[in-house]
């Protein structure tokens, strides 16, 4: 009974741990990634609204930014007339995208109206956004594969230090369980041992009222009183 109690004390306290690291692991894991999706898109815009080129005051951007920062952003830009054809585009800033991909991003923009986006192609994942001009439309694709490794980098460790740290605390409740249910153990000893001295006390008066009705029984006889005396 008391390994079951504290069987049951460990599961449910596993139960409840669980429960806070899932919910903390998965909001943790999902503000870093709305941020860094959100700081691509800024990136993406600025862009944008650059005319599709990263502008010599790119601090602007972001403070901390240097030449060298700057420079490692991967991007290539797209410029639309009004009628959403393609009139030009720029890959100065990338290597790994030519004209015989520009299809296939065109269309993944034009599938969502232009608004802002990723998806992945090949084996990397690319962020676009695009802003309006006065002859059309200028899109840029920005190449964030680095950003979405590191996002799913910091999910493996954070899956993995939440699980240390149940483990960890189920090697602790194992430990200190039985440190929680004495006072139930004390409880139960104590009842086990009211019964086995009240069995004890009152053996001993129920053997002398039965010994007295039988002898009664021998000297008088049998009677209602004696039989029920017996029962009882």
């Amino acid at each position: 009974m008391i390994a079951k109690l504290r069987m049951k004390f460990i599961a449910i306290s596993t139960v409840a741990v669980l429960l806070v690291i899932t919910a903390l692991v998965g909001l943790v894991n999902s503000v870093t990634y709305q941020r860094t999706l959100d700081s691509v898109y800024q990136t993406a815009t600025f862009i944008a609204e650059n005319g599709g080129t990263m502008p010599s005051n790119h601090k602007k951007l972001n403070p901390d930014f240097n030449d060298d920062d700057a420079y490692r952003i991967r991007f290539f830009t797209v410029y639309l007339n009004g009628e959403n054809t393609v009139t030009s585009s720029d890959f100065d800033r990338i290597a790994s995208i030519d004209e015989d991909d520009l299809d296939t991003f065109v269309s993944e923009a034009c599938n969502h109206n232009f608004r802002r986006g990723h998806f992945t192609y090949g084996d990397s994942e690319y962020a676009y956004t695009s802003t309006e001009t006065s002859d059309g439309r200028v899109i840029v694709f920005l190449d964030c594969s680095n950003e979405m490794r590191t996002i799913e980098d910091f999910r493996e460790m954070s899956f993995l230090f939440g699980l240390v740290c149940l483990l960890l605390f189920l090697v602790v409740v194992s430990i200190l369980s039985r440190k929680a249910v004495e006072p139930v153990i004390e409880n139960i000893e104590s009842q086990k041992q009211f019964i086995t001295n009240a069995s004890h006390e009152l053996k001993t008066p129920l053997a002398v009222i039965s010994a007295n009705t039988e002898v009664i029984e021998l000297e008088n006889g049998e009677n209602e009183w004696t039989q029920s005396t017996i029962r009882q």
